[in-house]
């Protein structure tokens, strides 16, 4: 990326990497607002709206998504109990779509594609009981905006077509909502194996640098620690030590009780072994009964 791109985003959306994602989400909800405040400009320059009224819903739903743009850039939402304000964010936007519903005239019908949009940002992050909510909320506040204007101005929002647009968002809505479900389902499902994934990762390395049996490093780890502890000394004037450990009669103890008990022995002395060296010292299974002590 270019340095001044790069630079010109860590100033709008900060350094922080959850914050940056908060930002460029709400910075996103504000280009959505700056869409609808442009159309319903376009709605006033064919007197479809009226002007004044329109200009001041532009300056509340403007200034309302900078505020929660402020707020996240500020810090100030990690003081919250969801920090990516997303419920907050999508209500007031269903209440500013809304009120636009009302002033759109003929055009209202642009509003319906905005509101599915404004559910559609919070079916990846908030659980189905939070988009069943803003469901339920979308379908009074625009049910109330649809009841309010057919009564109010009949002869465009005329009563038997508000009820046809009532019906479609009443049937869209609860779709919305399974739809939160299925995606929540999956998100855990994601989860889990993320988690899992992250186990098997993490035992992976430690069997890459750990003898199963004993806990004690492994050959392979040992050889690169003594070649690292070689080199130190080099570059700095020190000396090492390394002594081979064998257990004694090993094979007999195999051979006479089974490999089961050898194995236990195996374990046992690892346990004596570590207790009686410094925190310095390195002790590694070297293979089978031996042990190589740095």
């Amino acid at each position: 990326m270019n340095p001044h791109a790069a630079a010109l985003l860590d100033r709008l959306l900060g350094d922080d990497p959850h914050q940056r994602v908060r930002a460029a989400r709400c910075g996103l909800g504000c280009g959505l607002m700056l869409y609808s405040a442009a159309s319903m400009t376009y709605f006033v320059m064919v007197g479809m709206a009226p002007a004044w009224p329109v200009a001041v819903l532009a300056v509340v739903g403007l200034g309302g998504m900078a505020g929660f743009y402020a707020a996240i850039r500020s810090g100030a939402n990690l003081r919250c109990a969801d920090p990516s304000l997303t419920v907050p964010q999508m209500a007031f936007a269903l209440a500013i779509g809304a009120v636009a519903y009302t002033l759109a005239g003929r055009g209202r019908g642009a509003v319906f594609p905005i509101m599915m949009v404004i559910l559609m940002f919070g079916l990846y992050s908030l659980t189905p009981r939070q988009v069943r909510r803003l469901s339920l909320l979308a379908l009074v506040l625009f049910g109330s905006a649809m009841a309010l204007m057919a009564r109010l101005s009949p002869e465009i929002y005329r009563p038997e077509v508000e009820f046809a647009h009532f019906l479609v968002i009443a049937i869209m809505l609860p779709a919305v909502s399974m739809l939160a479900g299925q995606l929540s389902r999956l998100r855990d499902r994601l989860r889990r194996q993320k988690a899992e994934l992250k186990d098997a990762l993490q035992r992976i390395q430690e069997l890459a640098h750990r003898d199963e049996l004993t806990g004690l490093a492994n050959r392979r780890h040992m050889a690169a620690l003594i070649e690292a502890e070689r080199e130190r000394c080099e570059r700095l004037g020190g000396r090492l030590s390394l002594a081979v450990l064998d257990i004694d009669r090993f094979k007999r103890i195999n051979d006479t009780h089974g490999h089961p008990t050898g194995d236990l022995v195996l374990g046992a002395f690892a346990k004596e072994a570590l207790s009686a060296l410094r925190g310095t010292d390195v002790l590694a299974r070297w293979g089978g009964e031996e042990f190589m002590l740095l």
